[in-house]
């Protein structure tokens, strides 16, 4: 193992205390586990009316058109079962996107099971999803701008997370607590990953980043203690201090021997 690979180790055990034994893998020796292939979903626009510039689906999910052109989905406690969150809503003829799901928007909505993005989407805001109980899987097809501050927390039942495309800003404790979460996989590049964004998500099995990786933040993944492996296919530019502490269970990361000798 070159110089190099040492560094990023060292950097990677120094973030991870009461880790386990690691084993690091460069360029061209054991592949890292596949991710699953981008896919294509159509926008699905649901049923719905307009009442001045507020829409409302068939499930009660409240829309409001802003001043700019953009679409935020403003009120979700409604919902339930599987829904799609829409790329884009038409009005007189003219279709605009939807961007942002709004603080609070889906805050203690029991029986919503599943949430599919099918564009990309600007920004979710602070505590949009927090105690969402029955919430298994969230899968975003577009890019994400940023989730907020505890958008997800305590979401117990979430069992799996897909990010086909880029990621900006995971936000502080957003997925704290999700302690069913089993497998979050990053298909593309991720800006940064917050304080305790993962923490105590005590099932969490494994974490693939394909994409370049800017920063994961302090206690990120603190107290996953199911964590086995952790893949990184691109360059990684930080890791802060204790981003995996007491992950008890994690005996294999993952790293690309590009990675520069000064990160």
């Amino acid at each position: 193992m070159n110089n190099q690979k040492m560094r990023l180790l060292s950097l990677v055990l120094a973030a991870a205390i009461a880790l386990g034994s690691v084993t690091a893998f460069a360029d061209g020796e054991p592949a890292a586990p596949e991710t699953t292939e981008t896919t294509e979903i159509a926008s699905r626009e649901t049923a719905g009316t307009w009442n001045g510039n507020t829409y409302t689906d068939n499930q009660g999910i409240v829309y409001e058109l802003n001043g700019d052109g953009t679409i935020t989905l403003t009120d979700g406690r409604s919902a339930t079962g599987a829904i799609t969150i829409p790329d884009a809503i038409e009005k007189d003829g003219t279709s605009y996107p939807v961007t942002s799901v709004g603080g609070k928007a889906f805050v203690n909505c029991w029986q919503l099971v599943s949430v599919t993005f099918s564009g990309s989407v600007d920004s979710i805001g602070d505590t949009a999803f927090l105690g969402c109980d029955a919430l298994k899987t969230l899968t975003f097809y577009g890019n994400v701008g940023s989730i907020g501050d505890t958008a997800f927390f305590s979401c117990y039942q979430l069992n799996t997370v897909t990010f086909y495309g880029d990621v900006g800003s995971i936000g502080r404790e957003a997925f704290y607590n999700c302690r069913h979460l089993n497998t979050v996989t990053f298909s593309g590049d991720v800006d940064s990953i917050g304080t305790d964004a993962f923490g105590f998500c005590t099932e969490l099995e494994s974490v693939t980043f394909s994409g370049d990786v800017g920063s994961i933040g302090l206690g990120a993944f603190e107290n996953c203690t199911a964590l086995e492996s952790v893949t990184f296919s691109g360059d990684v530019t930080s890791i802060g201090d204790y981003a995996f502490q007491y992950c008890t269970k994690l005996t294999t990361i993952y790293v690309p021997a590009s990675t520069t000798e000064d990160t």
